[in-house]
């Protein structure tokens, strides 16, 4: 047992690692490429406001008009891995390890956030929090179903009986021991690997030691009730196997089940399309202005008596009225989408913080989902940081666009200086008292789990007759 527990947990580590690694690989080349866009621009609009090269005549080519900089380049809002990342996945393979923030509405990064293959994400990464909280149990439990029954079995639990210690000591003692086994390969090893891959994140492993030895406890209390009914060994491995079947997906697919009905999830596919028409929409308009436009302003001809050719005249006026045009146009346009985006994005988090509200309080019925959102949180992949993460994307995203827009509107050219002047992403650990009053909240449910069923085991050994069996 204690050879399977250690390969398996340094294979999760292995997967843990090796994603967490994917995912650092990803957010460089995103940030990489925007950088160099955007160094790419400066160089332009630097030459062009010391007139080394002259302005472009498309908007959109220029690196100097600011509206449509602002939709064409961007910001890559990152978000840090915490020291702990390789131990819980979580949610982080739900969403993009960096998101590029332009001026557009946010229709263009609002449906970023299912990166990996749906296949993959169905079948999940084999991390070490898979070991800790789904196999865990199964590695206890092999060792202590029998802790009571072989004894019976073998005629050796009269003489526990009859010795003057109590035999719910004697049987505490031993399961006590069964359960370390496993409980305490696991904590060595995931304290030699950070020690190894991270030293610095020597405090929070030291409580997921925590919260797996709580965890274990409660599986070695279950068991000890379970063999205080008397059984034999093979009745006590089916309940046992059915106590863990229910706690780690019949409950937790309960829970889902009426979190749906409840409050059901919005239908994704729905929302792309509402989005995504709303933008075509404003799309059209702005075409259609901007070509009623030039049809407007169109460029006229002169003939020459019988010479039906026509000559144009380029009225250097009329070019500088019409790039003003489209960039007024353009920047409509991206107000309008702004506004669209923002009512289905505020709309999307209002019914997911309602979703989250009762699966957060249904969960506590299982100490399955409550060991996972502890990990979670300790990694630094739950859903509290990723929130947190969403909303400082959002208010970043605000103040993108209210740098390009406002100057847009007072015709405020872009040179190098502008560029260097662009505003930049920072993240900030926001939710960590909020994270970590989860952690200590889901120790002292699993805690309580253990008390309960320790006290259910106490008072079934104090009937257990050991004759007659």
């Amino acid at each position: 047992m204690i050879l399977l527990t250690a390969l398996t947990l340094i294979y999760a580590l292995i997967s843990g690692v090796g994603f967490t690694q994917s995912r650092q690989k990803s957010a460089e080349a995103v940030t990489k490429s925007a950088q160099e866009k955007v160094a790419s621009q400066r160089d332009k609009a630097q030459q062009i406001a010391e007139g080394k090269i002259p302005v472009p005549d498309k908007p959109y080519q220029d690196p100097g008009n600011t509206i449509y900089v602002g939709s064409s380049v961007s910001e890559v809002a990152a978000l840090p891995q915490g020291p702990l990342a390789f131990l819980s996945v979580g949610e982080s393979d739900l969403f993009p390890p960096a998101i590029p923030v332009s001026a557009r509405g946010k229709e263009s990064f609002l449906f970023n956030d299912e990166i990996s293959n749906p296949s993959h994400l169905l079948t999940g990464i084999f991390d070490p929090a898979f070991v800790l909280v789904v196999l865990l149990p199964l590695f206890i439990l092999a060792l202590t179903y029998n802790v009571i029954s072989a004894e019976r079995e073998q005629g050796t639990l009269s003489l526990n009986a009859a010795s003057p210690v109590p035999l719910r000591v004697i049987m505490s003692a031993k399961l006590l021991v069964r359960v370390a086994v496993p409980v305490l390969t696991a904590v060595i090893v995931l304290l030699a690997a950070v020690l190894c891959i991270n030293p610095s994140a020597f405090n929070e492993v030291l409580l997921v030691a925590a919260a797996v030895t709580v965890y274990g406890l409660f599986w070695g209390a279950a068991a000890l009730a379970v063999n205080g009914f008397g059984l034999d060994s093979t009745g006590n491995a089916l309940v046992m196997s059915v106590l863990w079947i229910c706690t780690a997906f019949v409950i937790p697919a309960g829970i889902d089940a009426v979190v749906e009905i409840v409050h059901p999830a919005p239908i994704r596919s729905e929302m792309v399309l509402a989005v995504r028409n709303g933008a075509v929409q404003v799309e059209t308009k702005h075409s259609s202005a901007q070509a009623q436009y030039e049809l407007d302003h169109a460029k006229t001809g002169h003939t020459h008596g019988e010479d039906t050719a026509v000559h144009t005249h380029s009225d250097p006026a009329m070019e500088r009225g019409s790039v003003q045009e489209k960039t007024y146009l353009r920047l409509q346009s991206i107000k309008a989408s702004q506004v669209l985006g923002d009512s289905i994005y505020q709309n999307q988090n209002r019914l997911l913080d309602e979703r989250n509200r009762l699966a957060s309080i249904l969960k506590l019925s299982s100490p399955v989902l409550v060991m996972q959102e502890i990990l979670s949180e300790i990694a630094g992949t739950g859903s509290l940081r990723y929130r947190s993460y969403s909303d400082q994307v959002d208010q970043f995203h605000d103040s993108w666009r209210t740098f390009f827009i406002t100057r847009a509107e007072r015709g405020i050219r872009l040179d190098g200086a502008a560029y260097d002047s662009f505003p930049k992403f920072h993240y900030y650990e926001r939710c960590s008292e909020e994270s970590a009053k989860h952690i200590w909240r889901g120790i002292i449910v699993i805690g309580l789990f253990f008390l309960g069923f320790s006290a259910l085991a106490k008072g079934l050994l104090s009937r257990f007759r050991v004759a007659g069996r």
